[in-house]
């Protein structure tokens, strides 16, 4: 089973998604990254515990949400 299957994106985890425009003359740039107290620890592990990365995860299960969430931070 993949790793990441256990971080369901709900409740607070998913509200502390953060995303960081970046805007040129002809382009845009979106940076995201969870901003969760927990979120480095899923996805590095910890000695005690093995990483649980969910960031590309999220984008590849739930790309539309995500995009639609994307298009929000942007302005679209």
């Amino acid at each position: 089973m993949d790793p990441a299957f256990i971080n369901q994106q709900r409740g607070v985890f998913k509200s502390d998604w953060v995303f960081e425009v970046q805007r040129t003359a002809d382009s845009i740039t979106v940076h995201a990254h969870n901003a969760s107290d927990v979120a480095k620890y899923l996805e590095h592990g910890t000695p005690s515990m093995i990483s649980r990365p969910f960031a590309e995860r999220q984008y590849r299960v739930s790309g539309p949400v995500f995009e639609q969430m994307m298009a929000q931070a942007i302005g679209t």
